[in-house]
């Protein structure tokens, strides 16, 4: 199936729905999984030195994922004087730039 037709033929509800199901998911691992971790544990154990006992939980890969909300910054009054200063700037300008004038702002 190409990009196209799996985008055609699911709605982006349905696209949000798998992601979140697929996010939590890469944290439990299946059973391929274990026997890959198992493997891994094996190829240790037969090149330690000593046979000590090996915990699958060291080769599980946790995943973590970047939250989408930007982490809130206390600004201080000077900040958000500047920060308004700018926006009032642009927005004369993008004004202007639409309607040729200046806004009359009272």
């Amino acid at each position: 199936m190409t990009i196209r037709d799996c985008m055609s033929s699911h709605t982006y509800r349905e696209y949000r729905l798998w992601a979140n199901y697929f996010k939590y998911e890469l944290n439990n691992p299946d059973r391929t999984d274990h026997y890959l971790m198992r493997i891994a544990a094996e190829i240790r154990s037969s090149n330690a030195e000593n046979d000590t006992e090996i915990d699958l939980n060291e080769f599980k890969i946790n995943f973590t994922f970047k939250s989408k909300e930007p982490e809130k910054v206390e600004l201080t009054p000077e900040e958000k004087a500047q920060k308004a200063k700018e926006f009032s700037q642009k927005f004369i300008s993008a004004f202007k730039a639409a309607y040729g004038k200046t806004p009359r702002i009272k």
